[in-house]
């Protein structure tokens, strides 16, 4: 594996580790402020363009799931990007989300995506929720 390959894994893992400690701050110091997020299944929206939009999509999930975390369970590094796949898990007890009302249960889903990375920092993201798994979570009571 390539350095750049190697630099590109620990930034993931710093990131993810970040958010899991609820430090969106931290998570969004790695992030450039073009950053694009392409969200395949159209869960957030199709498009989000910046790092202050970006942020307030982690701060939205935080703040519905206020346990939530992210076990990262595959990882690609590549020269100028990182495939990933992630288990989220994290309990509905914050504010509303995607037009659920918090009733406590636990919210599973995989997500699979590529960061792209630029100077040292994420630059945007392609990825994909299992929205299906979303969805059946919160309807669960």
């Amino acid at each position: 594996m390539s350095d750049r390959s190697v630099e590109n894994e620990a930034l993931v893992r710093r990131f993810v580790a970040a958010y899991n400690d609820g430090d969106i701050d931290a998570a969004l110091d790695m992030v450039t402020d073009d950053y694009v997020s392409h969200d395949v299944a159209g869960l957030t929206g199709a498009v989000t363009r910046g790092k202050g939009a970006f942020g307030a999509t982690l701060r939205a999930t935080r703040g519905a799931l206020p346990d939530v975390r992210e076990e990262l369970l595959d990882l690609v590094p590549g020269h100028d990007k990182v495939a990933f796949r992630i288990r989220a898990r994290g309990h509905h007890t914050g504010e509303a989300w995607l037009g659920a009302e918090p009733r406590g249960e636990l919210v599973t889903w995989e997500c699979l995506g590529i960061w792209a990375v630029r100077d040292g920092r994420l630059a945007g993201e392609v990825y994909l929720d299992d929205v299906p798994a979303i969805q059946a979570c919160l309807a669960s009571l």
